[in-house]
């Protein structure tokens, strides 16, 4: 391979010489190009062709071949039977040139030999034309830059799509965790409060049962201290008209009866609002162990003292 370095074609002895004047596509050369020049210029879209000048001085042009890296060039030229029909050193250069023209490159010159064949059968024409090769070469030229600039632009396009799914892409799972934090603020919030509003209604019930069962309790003591002083009143009126009859005496015991257990009854339902019992044949059993007589009167239950 011939390396292009510093403009100057550095050919190797074995490449030297390129043929004979009967040969035809039967050797192939490569130059080697970085594709960013010392000075910075991107070669890589140039349209690159070799001038040829022969021993007695005709010119020619030939085609070459480009493949290009994003480090590279590659320039390769297929020895044609018409570069090789005067035998002699081959000047050669490499000449480049953008599609609009405003950019030229060129090397220095290099040399090739061609050696003279025994026996060549007529087949050199002569006059080779340098237009039509031109044209040939920028058809050329021209169809592969345009295929490149296709392959380039559609290579952007998709370029721009994936970077363009990459951002919706990012933006999807932005959304995703800001949704998933404000849900669990949400969340967080909403157990608060409801932890909040259980407590206070829990504490509001409780107040009300105990202010509830406080005025139950309050209302009882009125009841039975009532009812003791209307129980000691009845036995007092009892007891003044005991003399008159003894059905008036024993109606007299039984409301002193009345009015000594009427001193209990205040002490039971402050000791005994909500007791343990149990009901039996008339009776109330209070924590298994004692009885007590009873009377309902106005839907209420008054313990009545033991009979003496």
């Amino acid at each position: 391979m011939i390396e292009v370095i510093n403009r100057e074609l550095l050919i190797p002895r074995e490449e030297y010489n390129i043929g004979t004047n009967y040969d035809d596509t039967s050797e192939i050369r490569q130059f080697h190009i970085k594709r960013i020049t010392s000075g910075g210029i991107d070669l890589g879209n140039l349209a690159f062709s070799l001038d040829i000048k022969y021993f007695d001085g005709t010119t020619d042009v030939g085609l070459l071949d480009k493949e290009v890296t994003p480090r590279d060039i590659v320039l390769k030229l297929t020895i044609l039977n018409s570069m090789l029909q005067i035998p002699g050193t081959v000047l050669v250069q490499i000449r480049a040139t953008s599609a609009d023209g405003t950019v030229k490159w060129t090397s220095y010159e290099g040399a090739f030999f061609v050696e003279d064949a025994i026996n060549v059968p007529a087949s050199y024409q002569g006059g080779i034309s340098e237009l039509e090769r031109l044209e040939t070469e920028w058809n050329a030229a021209k169809e592969a830059e345009e295929a490149r600039v296709l392959a380039e632009t559609a290579r952007v396009q998709a370029e721009n799509g994936r970077v363009t799914a990459e951002n919706g892409r990012v933006e999807a799972e932005n959304a995703r965790v800001l949704a998933d934090q404000t849900r669990e603020q949400g969340y967080q919030a909403a157990l608060q409060t409801a932890e909040e509003t259980l407590s206070a209604d829990y504490e509001e019930a409780l107040s009300a049962a105990s202010q509830a069962l406080t005025d139950e309790v309050s209302d009882i003591k009125d009841e039975a201290a009532q009812y003791a002083a209307n129980s000691a009143a009845s036995a007092q009126a009892s007891a003044t008209s005991a003399a008159s009859s003894a059905d008036s005496a024993e109606s007299s015991r039984l409301s002193a009866q009345n009015a000594a257990a009427s001193e209990h009854i205040l002490d039971f339902y402050v000791d005994y609002v909500i007791p343990r019992f149990v009901i039996a044949n008339n009776r109330l059993y209070i924590r298994n162990d004692a009885t007590q007589s009873f009377v309902v009167q106005n839907n209420r239950l008054y313990i009545l003292n033991p009979a003496s």
